[in-house]
């Protein structure tokens, strides 16, 4: 290619380059030199690179930081529940026992008691095996299954299920502790009750409408005596109570 041919194509030249042709004569050593300093246009100089590495920026790795774990206090952590198999509760029992039998086994000197905590080591021992064999099983598995299923998603089907009432069991939450054991005086004696007269051969109807009249005559009966110690307790206060 002719340099008539670069300098007529000025769309795709670069002026520099237009200006180094304009002022070379047109022969054999002139080309030379021209290609010698097209081959220089746009490489940079050594200053140039000098300059560039100096000011070019130091990365500095981070030191590496310790891992920590999440916060038990914080109130923006979830930690999941851990839930442990009836292996895991066999194998820590295994330990508890096996650890406990080593201390007892490793005294210099030992107690009068020692003999027998150790031989009911060995029975929790040989227990807590047994147990981890089992759940080592597909019928433990399955039970865990279950178990998993009666505690989440079947619970309210599986407490429908047991319940053999159908009014759930009295809130005793806002009673006293007097109150409370009343109430338990109560069921015992209704209980009793309730046999006494099955075992006589009562009808069942009968039975539950004469539980409703004892029910409601023990309430008239404490409803009285309430009465009458609320009032006896506004005498006391009075000073004339007693002289009469």
């Amino acid at each position: 290619m002719s340099i008539d041919h670069f300098l007529q194509d000025e769309d795709d030249f670069d002026p520099h380059v237009e200006a180094v042709l304009s002022g070379i004569k047109r022969d054999d050593s002139a080309i030379y030199d021209l290609m010698r300093e097209l081959d220089a246009i746009g490489k940079p100089d050594a200053e140039t690179v000098v300059e560039t590495v100096a000011v070019k920026p130091q990365v500095q790795s981070l030191p590496a930081l310790p891992y920590q774990g999440p916060d038990a206090d914080d109130p923006d952590t979830i930690i999941p529940e851990v839930k442990l198999t009836r292996w895991d509760i066999a194998r820590a029992n295994l330990r508890e026992a096996e650890a406990k039998r080593d201390t007892i086994l490793a005294k210099p000197v030992r107690a009068d008691g020692d003999a027998r905590r150790v031989l009911l080591l060995d029975h929790a021992i040989e227990k807590a095996k047994a147990a981890m064999k089992r759940a080592e099983g597909d019928v433990s598995r399955r039970q865990e299954g279950i178990d998993d299923w009666r505690a989440g998603e079947g619970r309210a089907v599986y407490n429908a299920k047991r319940r053999k009432r159908e009014q759930p069991n009295a809130d005793l939450s806002s009673l006293t502790t007097e109150q409370k054991d009343q109430h338990g005086k109560d069921r015992r004696s209704d209980a009793n009750w309730f046999r006494r007269q099955r075992e006589n051969g009562i009808p069942e109807p009968r039975i539950q409408a004469e539980f409703a009249a004892r029910i409601q005559k023990r309430e008239a009966d404490r409803a009285a005596k309430a009465q009458e110690d609320a009032e006896e307790a506004t005498s006391r206060v009075d000073p004339r109570y007693g002289m009469f």
